[in-house]
């Protein structure tokens, strides 16, 4: 026969297992959320840098291999969260070519 200590023990576990996976679950959120903040935060903070550094070279790089003959040299470029936008503040465009397609 059980007596009574025994099964208050038992709900005890239970609840204790419960509350720790409710834990884990809230801290794997709490994680998660601040991962993503961090990365938004980042990417607005140094949008200047990824966009001049890493996206201006691969735009200019894809276009020389579309388009081989042509240079496309940009600018700074901003971009603007609001409207979406990506603004180019200089574009200077040389073709060997007469026309392109």
């Amino acid at each position: 026969m059980t007596d009574a200590k025994d099964i208050g023990h038992r709900r005890a576990a239970k609840n204790i297992r419960s509350l720790s996976l409710r834990r884990l679950s809230v801290c794997v959120d709490l994680c998660l959320g601040a991962v993503v903040l961090s990365g938004v935060i980042r990417i607005l903070i140094f949008d200047g840098v990824i966009l001049n550094g890493y996206g201006k070279g691969k735009v200019e790089r894809a276009f020389a291999e579309a388009y081989p003959g042509c240079e496309l040299w940009i600018g700074k470029l901003d971009y603007s969260v609001g409207t979406n936008h990506l603004i180019a503040q200089f574009r200077n465009f040389k073709s060997m070519r007469e026309s392109i397609k």
